[in-house]
Order: C-alpha cells, then sequence, then structure tokens
C-alpha cells in the first residue's frame, strides 16, 4: 500500500470534520464566538485558521487510526 493511499483518504476525512464542525460552531453561534469571528476585521483569516489547523488535528487522528489499524506483515 503506497503512503498516498494510506493518508489521502484519512486527510480527507479529518477536513471533512472540520469543516462541519467549524461550520457548526459558526452557525450555532456558540458563546458568541461565531458572530465574534464574523465581525473581525480580519474576516476571513480567523475562520480559515480555525478549520485549517482543526482539519490538521483531525487528519492526523484518522490517519494514525489507519496506521494502527494495518496489519502486520508475516515473514
Amino acid at each position: 500500500m503506497t503512503a498516498l493511499r494510506l493518508m489521502l483518504p484519512g486527510a480527507l476525512g479529518g477536513f471533512t470534520i472540520s469543516t462541519l464542525l467549524v461550520g457548526a460552531l459558526v452557525w450555532s453561534d456558540f458563546g458568541g464566538i461565531g458572530s465574534l469571528m464574523l465581525r473581525s476585521q480580519e474576516h476571513p483569516l480567523p475562520i480559515l485558521l480555525l478549520w485549517f489547523f482543526l482539519g490538521l488535528s483531525a487528519s492526523s487522528v484518522q490517519i494514525g487510526i489507519a496506521v494502527m489499524g494495518m496489519r502486520k506483515e508475516e515473514d
């Protein structure tokens, strides 16, 4: 199995989870964080940073799960 075939689904899944979570956070305006990010002077930057780093973390978890679930090759 190539590294790309192992990591790409995890990365896509992680950034999908990130998109859903950031969208839900902005939509629900939990604790006023959504309106704070939307009213920011640098409007898209806080949302993009949250999306990117949350996606990076979720992707790392997904890839870690895929690596831990790999079968050990027999000699």
